[in-house]
């Protein structure tokens, strides 16, 4: 039995979900989030869900776009996130343009997540971004 080989991330888990500061505006920020598939399969159907803790960030929460996203009760501080119909295919690593020379290329998926800034709390949001 041959030994898997490592993956990028130190949990050696084959989806990894990142996210940046897209754009920070008077009412409000958003990020990217992107979900990259490091395995040689596709995922059909995938879901994510991002829990923000005790943090006040997940209170402005806006939306989510191309992908589904929730907040999830009682108390508001985990998004799920779900691939919508017909985006809902994550493929896995392809090969790079050649081959012989280039690397292989995660499968990937984007979209942009809002919050609204809510004044109380606008110290800790700006502090706390993803």
């Amino acid at each position: 039995m041959a030994v898997p080989k490592k993956l990028p991330y130190p949990d050696n888990c084959g989806i990894s979900l990142n996210w940046h500061v897209n754009s920070d505006y008077a009412d409000g920020w958003s990020a990217r989030v992107t979900l990259f598939n490091w395995e040689d399969n596709a995922v059909e159907d995938w879901f994510a869900a991002v829990g923000l803790g005790t943090r006040t960030t997940c209170l402005g929460y806006e939306n989510v776009y191309l992908f589904n996203g929730i907040r999830v009760p009682p108390k508001n501080q985990t998004i799920f996130f779900q691939g919508v119909r017909g985006m809902n295919y994550l493929i896995g690593l392809t090969n790079g343009s050649n081959p012989a020379r280039d690397p292989q290329v995660p499968g990937k998926m984007q979209s942009v997540i809002s919050f609204k800034s809510i004044w109380e709390f606008e110290y800790c949001t700006r502090r706390w971004v993803p």
